[in-house]
């Protein structure tokens, strides 16, 4: 598979949309030292919603500031089962496709939720807007 930083936004999503960019079969939790739920977000969700959870305003939603973080059977059910279709987050739209993350152990689940809802590092930080050549560079 090509290096993601070659891609294009529109391949990442094809490419999430398919499964592709999950970091292996394995569970982050049993790959990296340190929290579990900062090890599973860093390799399967920061791919698409950043390592800070801004997200890309327009195509992957915000995690950091996402009210509906807070909420951790609607968190629990989206990583389970996926997402698609419209939706609005702090004002801006949304309509994309989030695989199921099935692959993940009801344990990496409760992690990742756990450091969702302490806060990212950076979360308070407004996205960076569409465009922003330092956030292209860092995707790219």
């Amino acid at each position: 598979m090509p290096s993601l930083r070659l891609l294009g936004a529109a391949a990442l999503v094809a490419l999430a949309a398919a499964g592709l960019v999950i970091a292996s079969g394995r569970t982050a939790a049993a790959q990296e030292p340190g929290e579990p739920g900062e090890a599973v977000y860093r390799s399967i969700c920061a791919a698409c919603h950043q390592a800070d959870g801004a997200g890309l305003p327009g195509v992957f939603p915000p995690l950091a500031g996402n009210p509906s973080v807070e909420d951790a059977d609607y968190v629990r059910t989206v990583i389970g089962a996926g997402l698609s279709g419209p939706l609005e987050v702090n004002g801006v739209a949304y309509d994309g496709v989030m695989p199921a993350q099935s692959q993940l152990s009801d344990d990496d689940v409760e992690a990742v939720i756990a450091y969702l809802q302490a806060g990212l590092p950076g979360a308070g930080a407004a996205p960076a807007a569409a465009g922003d050549p330092v956030l292209g560079r860092e995707l790219f």
